[in-house]
């Protein structure tokens, strides 16, 4: 007996190598899904044929108003928001209902469900009818916005209308009478926005004339209370105020001048002095004539006084009149003294005068300032009113002149013409690009198979799943008619692929487990892959000369004797239940099969029969060292791991265990779950062997494995 530990719990990462290999192992999927999505898409453009896309350009006036509301200035730079709407509108229903009907869409076969969709269409109910019609435009109206793209470049009023068809022709007529259609529909817009605003506008404008009146009548009718002057907003007792206080000043000025004099003169009359030094005696044209004559006089007596005495006549005469004349200077000089203080007087009066009259203007003047506040909020009022009155004005104005204009304040700017090259793609782009696109998807389905598909393929899984070493990848073998299947494989067909799998497994075993003389060949479910290794392994190795026994204690998955031509002993099926202390026990139930040289003891009795199930531990202990004694090799073709405990006591008496699993049918859980069991009933060294492999090209070449075609090319001639 060998005592190692045989299974060990691993994990690892994957790595790029592994992606490359799934993708290798699910190359059928990605292939299928390539070709079909590939073929799809060239088979429905070719249906499709090409299509043509024509385009319109459509400018909006930037100093014309395309809401209809009359401005005199609007800014070059569009408004985002306006130019969306405007595109919003060329999308709308409306455009496409008129574009419709007037090219008779409706009948056109590219706009058309199908022929049923025409047969409902002409019904006789006439509910039918109408609902069928409204069906009909419904799916040409998605078609046509479906084939329509309108677009408006970033900082542009340009927009640009471009409609898809497989007719040159039809993309261009429908392209350019949209575009005529909006530029219609925006000029009645706007001849009808402008003409309510026009309507708005007249009523408002009674209305406003009316408060203008108002607002100018309260304005005259301040001024007059407040006496205000019309052309500088100043009251008439402040202007009056302004007069008299003037005329004071000045009439104050006069008296303070006139007081002067007087004092003045006053001052020379207690002196004694002259008063011929006062300016109005020495202005006064009398005195000056007065004082020539006194002067003339005295030259004249003194002349007189050089020839004669003084009481000369004549002397006496001229003295005589320079004394009248000397009077009459006094009474002069009184006289102008006299006339100064009856101007002061009059003067002091005068300015008493002006004194009242000021006092009186100042109590008017304040009631008036209260008048001119009234008076300037009224007038601000009367003009805005006003300014009011002539913007509705000129607005009228501005809409009267443009009602009834032909500019819509858009237009075509480059209507469309036919295209000559269409738009679409060619067959080969979208062939090229379905490929790639459907190869890439085509990838992600392989790994998302392989991520669900929770079967077990290839060596390196089950070295990842198990923790044990796989010792080989055995491929389905030939099938020759009219042969019997297992000794048609091995004994009838060395030379196969499949006998040399076989017998490369052999080798693994004596390489890895030198000493292993009783195998147990189980499997985590029933299988009959697992009974055909236990069978090929004992055949392989009784052809090659060694004493081997096959002992089959599977009875849910037995050893096919028939394929042998051999029948079971009935002294085999109550072996077990018998006492084994001799070898003619054992003699009596094996069954020789003359063909392979194999010794075959079929142990699983009947279907239905427990009597080896419930055999002593020890007899099955004793039986296998008795087998042990006469055969080199014994493989035990063991029950299965999950769901009964007939292998236990097998696993834990053999030299070594294989685990047998199906290629791309055993689940990876179960294969866990008897790896497991395996786990905590033995120590013995453990192997995974993977039956029904299916070859496909350096997937499992690495394992000594090609394919039959080429096997057979290269070895059998």
């Amino acid at each position: 007996m060998i005592n190692e530990n045989p299974i060990a719990e691993t994990s690892r990462e994957a790595t790029f190598s592994d992606l490359l290999a799934i993708l290798r192992k699910r190359t059928r999927t990605i292939i299928t899904t390539m070709l079909v999505i590939t073929m799809a898409s060239a088979a429905f453009a070719i249906w499709r044929g090409p299509s043509y896309t024509a385009t319109v350009l459509v400018v909006v006036d930037p100093n014309k108003s395309i809401t209809g509301a009359p401005v005199e200035t609007q800014s070059p730079t569009p408004d985002p928001s306006l130019m969306q709407t405007q595109v919003n509108t060329v999308l709308g229903n409306p455009l496409a209902n008129q574009t419709i009907d007037a090219l008779d869409l409706l009948n056109d076969p590219e706009f058309q469900i199908s022929a049923h969709g025409r047969f409902l269409a002409r019904s006789s109910s006439k509910d039918e009818e109408e609902s069928a019609t409204e069906e009909l435009r419904g799916y040409a109206l998605y078609i046509f916005q479906r084939n329509l793209a309108v677009s408006n470049p970033p900082e542009s009023r340009v927009i640009q209308i471009s409609f898809t068809s497989i007719d040159p022709g039809k993309a261009a007529a429908i392209a350019n009478q949209l575009a005529n259609f909006y530029v219609a529909n925006l000029l009645d817009r706007r001849n009808a926005d402008i003409s309510a605003w026009r309507a708005r506008a007249l009523k408002s404008l009674d209305a406003q004339k009316g408060q203008v009146i108002e607002a100018e009548g309260r304005v005259a009718d301040l001024r007059a209370k407040g006496q205000i002057l019309t052309s500088s907003n100043v009251t008439l007792a402040n202007s009056d105020m302004q007069e008299l206080n003037k005329l004071l000043i000045e009439s104050k000025a006069d008296e303070a001048n006139l007081r002067s004099k007087l004092s003045a003169i006053d001052q020379i009359k207690l002196s004694g002095g002259s008063t011929n030094a006062i300016n109005e005696v020495l202005a006064s044209q009398a005195v000056s004539q007065l004082r020539t004559q006194e002067l003339d006089l005295m030259r004249q007596i003194a002349e007189n006084s050089a020839i004669y005495n003084d009481h000369n006549p004549r002397t006496a005469i001229l003295n005589g009149h320079l004394a009248d004349v000397r009077q009459r200077i006094s009474q002069e000089i009184d006289r102008i003294v006299t006339g100064v203080r009856n101007e002061l007087a009059a003067v002091t009066a005068r300015s008493a005068a002006f004194e009242e009259q000021l006092k009186g203007a100042a109590d008017q003047n304040g009631r008036a300032e209260i008048y001119s506040v009234q008076l300037q909020v009224a007038e601000r009022d009367a003009v805005a009113r006003r300014s009011v009155y002539e913007d509705l004005l000129r607005s009228e104005q501005q809409a009267d002149a443009m009602l009834g204009s032909a500019d819509a304040g858009a237009w075509v700017m480059s209507p469309a013409e036919i295209p000559i090259k269409p738009s679409s793609l060619s067959v080969f782009i979208i062939a090229a690009a379905a490929g790639v696109l459907s190869t890439l998807l085509g990838a992600a389905i392989a790994l998302a198979r392989e991520s669900l598909d929770k079967r077990l393929v290839g060596s390196r899984e089950v070295e990842e799943a198990l923790g044990v070493p796989c010792l080989a990848l055995l491929p389905k073998p030939d099938r020759i008619a009219g042969q019997i299947r297992h000794r048609s494989a091995l004994a009838r067909k060395a030379n196969s692929l499949y006998a040399h799998a076989v017998g490369a497994l052999e080798a693994r075993l004596a390489v890895a487990s030198p000493r292993a003389r009783t195998i147990v060949v189980t499997s985590p479910l029933p299988s009959r892959e697992k009974a055909q290794l236990a069978v090929d392994l004992a055949v392989y190795s009784a052809q090659a000369g060694r004493r081997t026994v096959l002992v089959n204690f599977d009875k849910y998955q037995p050893v096919p004797m028939r394929d042998f031509g051999l029948q079971v002993p009935a002294e085999a099926t109550k072996l077990l239940s018998s006492n084994l202390s001799s070898d003619t026990s054992i003699d009596v139930a094996l069954t020789l099969d003359q063909a392979t040289g194999l010794d075959i003891l079929s142990l699983d009795g009947e279907p239905q029969s427990d009597a080896h199930v419930s055999a002593p531990h020890n007899n099955i202990v004793t039986l296998i060292k008795m087998l042990a004694k006469r055969y080199k090799y014994i493989i035990v073709n063991a029950p299965p791991l999950l769901g009964v405990s007939d292998c236990h006591a097998l696993a834990s008496h053999g030299d070594c265990v294989l685990i047998a699993l199906e290629w791309g049918r055993t689940e990876r859980s179960d294969a866990e779950a008897g790896a497991g069991v395996l786990r905590r009933l033995t120590t013995r060294l453990v192997f995974a062997v993977m039956t029904g492999v299916e070859i496909r090209g350096q997937q499992v070449q690495s394992s000594g494995l090609l394919t039959q075609k080429r096997f057979r090319r290269l070895y059998e001639g």
